[in-house]
């Protein structure tokens, strides 16, 4: 369509303006477009700024949601742990009513060995003492005997 033609402002508004200067002649449009250029520039440089604070948000984001899973693990570790160690003390607990019983049982069976003992002693007592009353009435009764042969 624009063939062999570049493209240029059109100046048909004001040439003064497409020389670079404003009607006032003091170059206030070179000022503008040093403005705009030290705009466009600031932008640029606080674009790349912006990514690099972006980036730099990224990244603590990353490290603090890692640290947040650790912690997180650290806690379900510690958590298994005390539902282990509550489940033990209820098994044991659980027993205790057995453990009760067993122990009021071996308690009887204590007092029952005591009281075998007593009676196995005093039986043993007794005996001794019918032995000791039999060997002496043997003892008589030999005596006797030989004295009337």
């Amino acid at each position: 369509m624009f063939e062999g033609s570049t493209l240029e402002p059109d100046c048909s508004v004001s040439d003064s303006f497409c020389n670079g200067s404003s009607p006032a002649g003091d170059g206030s449009l070179s000022d503008s477009h040093s403005v705009l250029t030290k705009l466009d520039d600031a932008s640029r440089t606080s674009k790349v700024v912006d990514a690099d604070k972006k980036e730099n948000d990224l990244e603590l984001a990353t490290q603090l949601g890692k640290a947040l899973l650790r912690q997180n693990e650290e806690l379900r570790l510690t958590n298994e742990n005390i539902i282990q160690e509550f489940n033990q003390k209820i098994e044991v607990m659980c027993f205790f009513p057995i453990l009760i019983v067993l122990l009021r049982m071996l308690n009887e069976v204590n007092k029952y060995q005591q009281v075998m003992e007593r009676l196995w002693n005093r039986s043993l007592h007794y005996n001794w003492a019918m032995y000791a009353h039999a060997s002496q009435a043997f003892s008589t009764y030999t005596l006797a005997r030989d004295c009337t042969d």
